[in-house]
């Protein structure tokens, strides 16, 4: 449904569109017309949209998607296959300077630089994974920030930092293909008066080598990971900037 954004949507235009479907380990034949204009009312607001009717295949399988009329073609609704879904807001990256992201229930809070855009994923619970998503301008790194409560901290402080943080390298050596840790990246760090550990490891995502930045932290109330996965050649250069994010994070 995204691909669609991309195309010169105009009352009338039609496509086909070849898409592979790894599911089905097969190839699906998209039509797409834009039938008409209408004007929506969704929780976002009101837009002027294109009215996309796509049919799959030979057969009767039709879906409608209402895209925005304006140069971001954002998807506003759409009704088929049993769903439908409505847009609920639009988030905008910051373009006037770094921004604060605070998490009151957790306690933290952390400054991402302008042009960065911040999405929450929330756990079922408190002592779930609760990550946090950043894509920077160029999206070309995977960063997050994952942090939870610990449901046993007497337990956990049993287990130091860095041997926490060395299990965790041998469950990513099962994981990521050829993952080396750089012996001489281990570093001791502290974020907001909390101990922290960070540690540069390389390996290769299928001809690419990568580069895994990590950095543990840990108080009494949150234990937390900063995860930063980029190209090799493109590492150093956004590394700065993402030490400054973690520099930047408060906890309880």
């Amino acid at each position: 449904m995204h691909l669609i954004r991309r195309l010169p949507l105009v009352e009338g235009y039609k496509a086909f569109l070849p898409i592979f479907s790894p599911g089905g380990a097969k190839m699906l034949e998209v039509n797409l017309e834009v039938t008409k204009k209408e004007t929506l009312e969704v929780p976002a607001g009101r837009f002027e949209c294109y009215r996309t009717e796509f049919a799959f295949g030979q057969g009767p399988s039709f879906q409608t998607f209402w895209y925005s009329t304006d140069p971001k073609h954002y998807l506003v609704k759409f009704e088929g296959g049993g769903a439908a879904g409505e847009l609920a807001a639009i988030h905008q990256r910051s373009a006037d300077g770094p921004t604060e992201y605070r998490d009151e229930q957790f306690g933290i809070s952390l400054t991402v630089p302008s042009g960065w855009y911040v999405h929450r994923q929330r756990g079922e619970d408190m002592h779930s994974q609760n990550v946090v998503h950043f894509i920077e301008p160029e999206a070309v790194a995977v960063c997050a920030y994952a942090f939870k409560k610990p449901k046993d901290p007497e337990l956990q402080a049993e287990t130091g930092l860095r041997e926490a943080a060395e299990k965790e390298i041998i469950d990513r050596q099962k994981i990521f293909k050829d993952y080396t840790v750089r012996l001489n990246s281990w570093a001791s760090r502290s974020v907001a008066a909390a101990p922290g550990v960070s540690v540069v490891a390389d390996y290769v995502h299928g001809q690419e080598p990568m580069v895994e930045y990590l950095t543990f932290m840990r108080t009494k109330a949150i234990d937390s990971l900063f995860v930063l996965r980029i190209k090799a050649g493109l590492f150093d250069g956004i590394r700065p900037t993402v030490d400054k994010i973690i520099d930047s994070i408060q906890l309880k």
